[in-house]
């Protein structure tokens, strides 16, 4: 009988696969795999690296970037992981820009498997033109993701890198904006900011005013093919502003309003949706706004084309029903709008938010049972309008996540384990 020596292999590779696809989504468990054995750390690093989150609280920004950086110039041990990054999740620092400048230029053109990118803290007008050519001539087409918040503009020259950026990126599928503000100047009212003609979701959410008209008037003169747009009620208040953005929609497009901000006043709101002509509305609910006797004056407002009404709970949030009275408006309110053939249904979930309007956020942990415990009282408060088949409770949605994917996070020191 032949005796195993301690480099041959005892298991095939099929038995090897299967392990590592259990746990394909969990970057901790992964990276504890990964120190059993050779073969566990090859074949687990695909999924460990796919995404890198260059964020930690503890180090500062430059130091972290750096770190990176020298990985992948290490071409003896660690420059092949370049190759498996898809998503990269980036703080950049205006102020210390220059001190990281180099690294990240370094970063950006060794990974050529990039696809998603999330910067925070973006400081267009600290931002070199070796940076900005560096994301126009090195992503193109390759780049279908992108999310910036902590967005600065000092002028109209700030609006255009801007510009220029999304004009080259011929691919992107996804854009979100989000804190984006003039510095206390404003941009010249004809400014105009025009999305990719790619795009399928876009997402804007804490913008100042003069920003988001730019993106309406953009929207106005060229309008990309949109699945979804999502807008929250920070957004500028003004109703010339969101009438060139329903205008500019298909009549397909998936309109989700978060209205838990609490930053407009009810008619304003209503005076807003008035161009609205999509046939059905998502309304994200987080707090004091999440009342009947606001869904009863909203959806009474809505215009005659909307007919599909999802209000969608945050299950991070524990809510109450509140005064009786103001469910049996709200179910009075569905039943009037639905014989006058203004209503088809009004569907409830309750969700953990696995996705914002900047960046996606790891899945809530501890949440029970009893934080959906508002879609059984939703059930029981609108007697009328369930009679009438128009309200459906979904149980089964958990997630609400935008684009539909799982975001897989890896810390930087976890480059160190392989």
């Amino acid at each position: 009988m032949s005796s195993h020596t301690g480099e041959e292999r005892r298991l095939p590779n099929e038995i090897f696969a299967v392990i590592i696809g259990q746990f394909y989504d969990d970057p901790a468990s992964l990276r504890n795999i990964a120190l059993v054995c050779k073969d566990f750390a090859v074949m687990s690093q695909f999924h460990i690296f796919q995404t890198v989150c260059l964020l930690n609280r503890d180090l500062h920004v430059s130091k972290i970037i750096k770190q990176f950086a020298s990985l992948l110039r290490d071409t003896k041990q660690t420059s092949f992981l370049g190759k498996f990054v898809k998503e990269l999740d980036l703080f950049t620092n205006g102020r210390f820009f220059m001190e990281y400048h180099d690294a990240l230029m370094f970063i950006f053109r060794n990974l050529p498997s990039l696809s998603k990118l999330r910067m925070q803290a973006l400081d267009i007008q600290r931002l070199s033109p070796i940076f900005i050519e560096v994301i126009k001539t090195g992503f193109g087409s390759r780049l279908v993701e992108l999310r910036i918040s902590g967005i600065s503009f000092d002028d109209s020259e700030d609006l255009k890198h801007l510009q220029g950026m999304l004009s080259s990126l011929s691919g992107l599928k996804i854009l979100a904006m989000y804190e984006c503000h003039t510095s206390g100047s404003d941009l010249p009212t004809e400014s105009s900011l025009i999305l990719p003609g790619s795009l399928t979701v876009a997402s804007f959410g804490i913008i100042d005013p003069e920003i988001i008209r730019a993106i309406a008037l953009g929207m106005s003169l060229q309008s990309p093919d949109l699945h979804s747009l999502i807008l929250d009620d920070s957004c500028e208040s003004n109703a010339e502003i969101y009438t060139m953005i329903w205008r500019s929609l298909g009549p397909n497009t998936r309109v989700i309003l978060n209205v838990g901000g609490g930053f407009f006043d009810i008619d304003d709101m209503i005076d807003c949706m008035k161009e609205l002509r999509m046939s059905q509305i998502m309304l994200l609910c987080f707090g004091h706004k999440s009342t009947p006797t606001f869904f009863t004056r909203f959806i009474s407002g809505l215009p005659p084309p909307v007919r599909r009404i999802c209000i969608d709970f945050n299950a991070a949030k524990l809510y109450s029903l509140g005064e009786p009275n103001g469910w049996s408006e709200l179910d009075a309110a569905l039943m009037e709008r639905h014989e006058m053939g203004l209503l088809e249904c009004v569907s409830f979930t309750c969700t953990i938010r696995t996705d914002t309007f900047g960046f996606r956020l790891p899945s809530w942990s501890g949440i029970g049972p009893g934080r959906r415990l508002i879609l059984d009282c939703v059930e029981t408060s609108l007697p009328g309008s369930k009679g009438k088949g128009l309200i459906e409770v979904d149980r089964t949605m958990m997630y609400l996540q935008v684009s539909n994917e799982v975001c897989r996070v890896c810390a930087p020191s976890a480059l160190h384990e392989l």
